[in-house]
Order: structure tokens, then sequence, then C-alpha cells
């Protein structure tokens, strides 16, 4: 059995980054889908292809980043498009703010934080909307959902562009992990 398995991180936040656009583009009142089923079958391809990137991510030993892309494919399967619940998007904030919390902590990439930390709040906002009435809060936040896109994008061409790493792009230096460093800050 071959387990040389390809980076994931270019399907997975190509992916990730197509959907965040589309539905932020929806949220935000940039475009229109006149039936629901466009968004159910979105919805559902998006799922399918961020379950493979995530599955990828843990056989390469990536775990932070298979749990995020595979988090994200439950959320995508069970919102059906746009009728997802406020209480489902509080949860993904909150996973998400927790995420990015720990890619903070380990020297992930600062534009791959960025991803995280743009979609927390957007699902902040989206949550808001939905539980609260906030209709102002669903709209700023799928203008970070579109800043998330961009990033995501931005990550995934950049693991395209130099599949060994790039330290020479800015946002995707790592930052030294404290931890292993033999230098623990308290």
């Amino acid at each position: 059995m071959n387990m040389n398995i390809g980076d994931s991180k270019a399907l997975g936040f190509g992916v990730f980054a197509t959907g965040v656009w589309l539905f932020s583009m929806y949220f935000a009142g940039l475009a229109v889908f006149p039936f629901a089923a466009e968004l159910s079958t979105i919805s559902m391809l998006l799922a399918i292809a961020l379950l493979v990137a995530g599955v990828a991510a843990l056989l390469r030993k990536e775990s932070w980043l298979g749990f995020f892309f595979i988090l994200w494919s439950a959320a995508s399967f069970a919102s059906h498009g746009a009728a997802a619940s406020g209480w489902l998007w509080f949860a993904l904030a909150l996973i998400n703010f927790y995420l990015w919390l720990a890619a903070a902590k380990h020297g992930q990439e600062t534009a791959v934080g960025l991803v995280v930390l743009l979609v927390a709040i957007d699902a902040l906002g989206q949550g808001l909307s939905r539980v609260v009435g906030l209709d102002w809060a669903g709209f700023v936040g799928a203008w970070f959902g579109l800043a998330a896109a961009a990033a995501a994008y931005y990550v995934s061409a950049a693991v395209i562009v130099c599949p060994g790493g790039c330290n020479n792009l800015p946002l995707l230096r790592r930052r030294e992990d404290p931890a292993q460093s033999g230098s623990a800050q308290i």
C-alpha cells in the first residue's frame, strides 16, 4: 500500500475558500440563488471534498488541519445551504476561535490563523443574525467571510506554488513554537 499522500492544504483550503466565498456572496446580498436546491447541492459537494482533504491531512499526521477540514465538512453537510441554524453558526464560531488560539500557540502560518479567525467572526455574525435577529451582524459577518475566502485562496495558491514551504511569501512564515525550542515563556 502506498502511503505517500499529497499535501491536502491546496485541496482543502481551495475548496474551503470556494464554499466560504459562495455563501458569503449570498449572505452579503451580492449573489442570488433562485433555488434552494442549488445551495444544497453546493453544500454536499463541498462536504465531500473537505472530507477527502481532512482524511488526507490526518493520514499525513496533520491533526489540526484534518480536524479543521472535517469540521467544515460536517458543517457543510449539516447546513444544507443557507438554512443552517443560528446555534450551529455559534458552535462553529466557538470551535474556530479555539482552533485559532491553537494555531497561534503552535506556530501555524499567519495566513492559516487569519483564515480561521476571519471565518470565526463570520460564523459569529451569522449566528447573531439568526438567533438574535441582528441582520446587520450577518451582513458584516459575510464580509469577514469574503476576507476569509481571499486568505484561504492565498494559502491554497502558496502551497501549489511552493510545495516545500514559502518562507519568502508574506503571511506564510511559520512562527517558532516555544514548546519545541526549549525556551517556553510563562
